[in-house]
């Protein structure tokens, strides 16, 4: 090989990259995701709800019996139960909804951080047993059947 083919050897490779930078560079912007189907969304949504289910199901066996004693305890067991189901809402905030289902679907997860809110602010009141009901219910009409808390 001599020197001038060695040039326009790397010019070639230069060019390539360059072309490929720009190619990859020219995409549309990811962070605007187009809406899925409503089968679609609905499989990854209970793919995060399962998961939720499951460290919820996971941090339950770890918690003592019985829930502790006294209001400190309580509120610490349900910032403990309650964990997951922040996580949850904030991945299925991510997810980009069917056309049409946006104001629905972001219904379900207002309806997920309002119990959230509920249970923080008195772990130990009546809401403990129903603070997720309207979102258990919102979801299930839906059509996700892994999201009920």
């Amino acid at each position: 090989m001599t020197l001038g083919s060695l040039k326009r050897e790397f010019a070639a490779i230069a060019c390539l990259i360059v072309l490929v930078a720009v190619a990859v560079g020219c995409g549309e912007d990811s962070s605007k995701a187009e809406p899925m189907s409503k089968s679609a969304f609905v499989q990854q949504a209970d793919a995060i709800c399962a998961k939720a289910t499951k460290e919820r199901n996971q941090v339950s066996k770890e918690l003592p019996e019985g829930g502790g004693g006294g209001s400190g305890e309580a509120t610490t067991v349900i910032e403990t139960l309650v964990s997951p189901v922040i996580v949850m809402a904030e991945e299925l905030g991510e997810l980009t909804p069917p056309k049409g289902d946006e104001k629905e679907v972001e219904g379900i997860i207002d309806a997920f951080e309002t119990g959230v809110a509920k249970l923080e602010e008195d772990p130990v009141g009546p809401e403990v047993t129903s603070a997720f009901a309207e979102a258990n219910e919102m979801a299930t009409a839906y059509g996700l059947s892994a999201c009920s808390v």
